[in-house]
């Protein structure tokens, strides 16, 4: 039991040693020196240092008995009121740490909120800005039934600009030629591929795109219109790696 006592205050910051001394004063319940040394079979002179090294620490206060030192051990406790301001000083000063920090250039993410049905048209017109291929995951039927004055316009602009795209959604009746209702035919055969999933083992509830180095994140609830654009290489490469794995693992719905 007491190597585990031991164990637990080197994660605290004492040292082995330092964990010993501490540990047999308490349960001396204080002595001098000497009687400290014996008992946690330290040598006395190191002994000697290690209390005081523990006094600056917090763990022993040290009183004089005649002409000598004598010493007790602080309650066990103080270590935790003490570790509580710590972490209470740490929880104020680290978010100022962290907008300080100096992260290289398309490192640090950058996110940006977008709230009611312009803040979303905005994401939505900012995919239209991709240099870069657009993978989408999202609910094609919930899509349109939430943004039905949105949806042909994004659809019109997005074949103009030819942006190559790949669609993963589950399958839905009611909006299986979506496609060929929203895109022209030279779109479709050269641009736009879609693959529907199950949707009983996939139901997406958010439209995810991954466009540039940016991932847009648009809520399909009814309930709210909220957009959320995250702006980073490193997430935007990561997402588009899984992206392009789920296509391949992805095994296309054939309605019965």
């Amino acid at each position: 039991m007491a190597k585990e006592y031991e164990e637990g205050l080197k994660k605290l910051g004492l040292t082995e040693a330092e964990a010993k001394v501490y540990i047999s004063t308490l349960q001396l319940g204080g002595g001098y020196v000497s009687l400290i040394a014996k008992k946690s079979e330290v040598e006395r002179t190191n002994c000697y240092h290690i209390l005081k090294t523990l006094g600056k620490k917090g763990f022993i206060s040290i009183t004089n008995r005649g002409s000598s030192k004598y010493f007790l051990p602080e309650s066990p406790k103080k270590i935790i009121n003490e570790q509580e301001d710590m972490l209470m000083t740490a929880q104020k000063i680290v978010p100022s740490l962290i907008s300080l920090q100096n992260t290289p250039p398309g490192l640090a993410p950058q996110m940006k909120y977008y709230e009611g049905l312009e803040g979303v048209r905005n994401v939505f017109n900012q995919c239209l800005e991709s240099k870069t291929e657009i993978l989408s995951y999202t609910n094609i039927h919930q899509l349109l039934n939430k943004f039905p004055k949105v949806m042909p316009s994004y659809c019109l602009e997005k074949a103009e600009r030819k942006l190559k795209t790949r669609i993963i959604s589950p399958y839905n009746k009611a909006s299986e030629n979506f496609l060929y209702e929203y895109f022209p035919d030279d779109y479709i055969s050269k641009f736009i591929q879609l693959l529907y999933i199950n949707p009983e083992e996939f139901a997406l509830q958010n439209d995810i795109t991954i466009f540039d180095d940016k991932v847009s994140i648009v809520s399909l609830s009814p309930d709210e219109n909220i957009g959320v654009i995250i702006e980073s290489k490193v997430y935007a490469d990561t997402s588009r790696t899984i992206f392009n794995l789920s296509w391949l693992g992805a095994t296309s719905f054939v309605a019965r």
